[in-house]
């Protein structure tokens, strides 16, 4: 287990690989990351709050990796956790492995709570039930095909439509995701109106004490 520097491209590069193995199984119909964007959401996130990554390897190869965020402005109990075992390597304790490590990070940052998110039905989720998490809040994913966007729908709905500039300036663009509380009716009735529409399985984000960890079993 090494903590990752991340201003190293190689490292960054190594965890790139571990997490697009993992989506390829878990979300075969993606979309995905790439390397660039992956590399930025890494490194800075979407709220530019400190973080460390640390990655373990099986005889010198990546096989797992952790993000542990850790909000310094409010919300500073918790630390938000990100972690990805590359398939071939799962069912060998890593999982658990990594997240032992991370609440042991997690308490000398003064933090109490791990907080992360994973699709319902995936080896993530199971991977939180078995280890105790506790669910709660569930967003459902939602994608726009650009492609499909009826032309001038976003004109009518409102003059200087940004998702139609988008269209216009960045014409490689293909579809635009987002995620919404599945009670969050308000936002989510824009989103329909708009177009987007419903994919793939929801995530609910688990909630896990850090104290408990060491009376985890295995």
């Amino acid at each position: 287990m090494e903590q990752v520097d991340l201003t190293d491209t190689e490292k960054i590069r190594e965890c790139f690989e571990v997490h697009h193995a993992a989506q390829r199984v878990d979300e075969p119909e993606g979309p995905w990351f790439t390397e660039r964007p992956f590399g930025g959401w890494l490194t800075f996130g979407w709220s530019s709050d400190p973080r460390e990554v640390w990655l373990a390897a099986d005889q010198g190869s990546a096989a797992g990796w952790y993000r542990l965020g850790l909000p310094s402005r409010e919300n500073l109990d918790p630390a938000g956790l990100d972690l990805v075992v590359h398939p071939a390597e799962r069912r060998r304790g890593l999982g658990l492995a990594l997240l032992r490590h991370a609440a042991g990070r997690a308490a000398a940052h003064g933090r109490a709570v791990l907080n992360g998110g994973a699709r319902r039905g995936s080896p993530g989720e199971t991977f939180a039930r078995s280890v105790g998490a506790k669910p709660g809040l569930v967003e459902v994913q939602r994608v726009l095909d650009i492609g499909r966007l009826e032309k001038g729908k976003l004109a009518r709905l409102r003059g200087p439509a940004e998702l139609e500039l988008l269209a216009t300036t960045e014409p490689q663009l293909e579809r635009i995701s987002t995620w919404n509380a599945e009670n969050n009716e308000h936002m989510i009735a824009i989103n329909e109106a708009m177009g987007y529409a419903v994919f793939g399985p929801p995530t609910t984000w688990f909630r896990f004490d850090v104290a408990t960890v060491a009376h985890l079993p295995g």
